[in-house]
C-alpha cells in the first residue's frame, strides 16, 4: 500500500498550497498558488520519520535513515506542513527558484525558537535533465549541492560525509537549540543547461520571517568581497530600541551625508489618491517606487492602501538611488523594519501606527527607492496601473516628489510589466 499512500499524500500537499494554507497554516484565499511537482516531492521527502527497524519474514531488521530498508523514512505530513493548532513545526518554502552556472551560493538563515519539533529539516529537490549517457547512468546532469550549518558544523545531505553526487533529492537534518542560527546553503556544482529551477522546504522551530536576510544575531563572518567600501546609505536613527522582530536586518550601504540640522516638530503629509479612474486596481505582493525630496526631510510614518482587513506584517525596504537596476538584488537594499498592521479596506488609508524604528533621513536632490511588501510574500497592497512609463512624477508637494513605480509579483524576482502607482501617505519632518 506504499504507492497509493504516497499518491494520496501528494494530492493533499498540492491541495494545501492551492487552498492557500501556506504560510499561515490556515486557509487564506490570497495565498493560493500552484506548487511545482518538485515542491510536492520536497514536502513528502522532508516529512519522513525515521524507523527503528523493518518487520520481515525472518523477524525485525534494524534500520537507520537513508539505508536500503527505509530510505527517507515514513511519511508524516504533519511534520512537514504547518496546520495551525495541530502541527509542532513552522515551515518555509521556496518554489521554482532558478540558478545558473554563474549563480553564487544561495543562503537561507533560520533563527531557532522554542517549539516541540524534534529537529530542523531542510529538503532540496529539482527535476534533472534526462541523462543520455551510456557510460555514467547514475550521473546527475544538472547538479546542485545542499548543506546545513549550525555553530560552525556543516552537515551534508542524505547521511553522507560529503556532497551527494548522485541524487537530485537531498535532505539535511540537524539538532538545534533556541537562539541558534542555521544556515542552509544551495550551491551550483555543474549545470549542463543554462538554468536549473529548484524547490526547497524547511521545517522545525524556525522563527525567521525572511530567511534570505541574515538575522542580526547570526554568527556569520561576512565575505570580504561583499563588504561595502563606502559609508551607510542613510541615517538610521531609531527613537527607541526596536524589538527583536522589528530591528533592521542588514547594514545599509552607499550613503549620502545626513542633514546636520534638526528636524522641525511639525509633521507634514503627502497623500496620493486612492482612486482609480479606470478601475485598474490590483492587489500586489509589493510596491517599488522612487521618491525625490526637495528639502532635507526625515520620514517617520506612513499610511498604505491595503485591501484585506486581517493582520499582517509589513516590511519597509529602502536604498539610496533608484529602484531601477536594483530590483533583483536584495544586497542593494536595507530592511528598515517590520510592523504588524490591520488593513482598513479598499478606498481607506491604513496607518502603520508610527513605528519607533522608522527614522529615515533623506537629503534634498537625492533619489531614494522605497519597497513595501508583506513579510509572508502574500498579496494585499492596493496599487493602480499607470498608462505612463515608469518613473514619471506621480504626486508632489513643496517638499517631496513621488514617482510612478512597479508592482512586485515575487520578492526581488518578478514584477508586473505595466507601471503601477503606489497609493498612501508619506509622513515626515522637514529639517530646519
Amino acid at each position: 500500500m506504499a504507492a497509493p499512500g504516497v499518491a494520496g499524500a501528494a494530492l493533499l500537499v498540492r491541495q494545501y498550497f492551492m487552498d492557500g494554507f501556506y504560510p499561515s497554516g490556515t486557509r487564506v484565499e490570497e495565498n493560493q498558488f500552484l506548487p511545482s511537482q518538485a515542491l510536492i516531492r520536497a514536502v513528502i521527502i522532508n516529512s519522513g520519520k525515521a524507523l527503528a527497524g523493518v518487520d520481515g519474514v525472518r523477524g525485525i531488521t534494524e534500520s537507520v535513515p537513508y539505508d536500503i530498508h527505509q530510505g527517507f523514512g515514513r511519511i508524516s505530513l504533519i511534520d512537514s506542513l504547518l496546520l495551525r493548532g495541530k502541527s509542532k513545526v513552522n515551515i518555509y518554502v521556496d518554489d521554482r527558484m532558478e540558478m545558473t552556472n554563474k549563480s553564487p551560493p544561495k543562503k537561507y538563515y533560520f533563527l531557532i525558537d522554542n517549539c516541540d519539533a524534534p529537529y530542523f529539516s531542510a529538503t532540496l529537490v529539482w527535476t534533472d535533465k534526462e541523462n543520455r549517457s551510456t557510460s555514467c547512468a547514475s550521473c546527475i546532469v544538472n547538479r546542485l549541492d545542499l548543506t546545513g550549518e549550525v555553530n560552525g558544523i556543516i552537515t551534508y545531505p542524505n547521511g553522507l560525509t560529503g556532497p551527494d553526487v548522485k541524487n537530485n533529492v537531498q535532505r539535511v537534518r540537524l539538532k538545534s537549540t533556541p537562539g541558534d542560527v542555521i544556515t542552509v546553503k544551495i550551491s551550483v556544482a555543474n549545470l549542463a543547461e543554462s538554468t536549473q529551477p529548484f524547490s526547497l522546504v524547511v521545517s522545525g522551530c524556525i522563527a525567521t520571517l525572511d530567511p534570505t536576510t541574515t538575522p542580526t544575531n547570526a554568527p556569520i563572518t561576512p565575505d570580504p568581497s561583499s563588504v561595502p567600501t563606502v559609508q551607510p546609505s542613510f541615517n538610521f536613527q531609531p527613537s527607541s530600541p526596536p524589538s527583536k522582530s522589528n530591528r533592521p536586518s542588514r547594514t545599509p550601504s552607499e550613503a549620502p551625508n545626513a542633514p546636520s540640522t534638526k528636524p522641525s516638530l511639525a509633521l507634514v503629509e503627502l497623500s496620493t489618491s486612492l482612486e482609480s479612474k479606470d478601475d485598474m486596481w490590483s492587489t500586489a505582493r509589493g510596491n517599488m517606487f522612487n521618491i525625490l525630496p526637495k528639502k532635507n526631510i526625515r520620514l517617520t510614518d506612513m499610511d498604505i492602501h491595503r485591501y484585506y482587513k486581517m493582520t499582517k506584517v509589513l516590511e519597509i525596504w529602502a536604498r539610496k538611488g533608484s529602484w531601477k537596476g536594483a530590483q533583483y538584488d536584495q544586497s542593494k537594499w536595507t530592511l528598515l523594519g517590520k510592523q504588524d498592521i490591520d488593513g482598513g479596506g479598499l478606498g481607506k488609508y491604513t496607518s502603520i501606527n508610527n513605528p519607533g524604528w522608522l527614522n529615515f533621513d533623506m537629503v534634498a536632490g537625492q533619489v531614494y527607492g522605497l519597497y513595501l511588501r508583506f513579510a509572508n510574500g502574500s498579496k494585499g497592497l492596493v496599487t493602480v496601473a499607470s498608462k505612463e512609463s515608469q518613473n514619471p512624477l506621480y504626486a508632489q508637494n513643496e517638499d517631496i516628489q513621488i514617482m510612478t513605480g512597479v508592482a512586485s509579483k515575487k520578492h526581488f524576482a518578478d514584477y508586473e510589466s505595466i507601471p503601477h502607482n503606489w497609493q498612501g501617505k508619506l509622513k515626515y519632518h522637514v529639517f530646519k
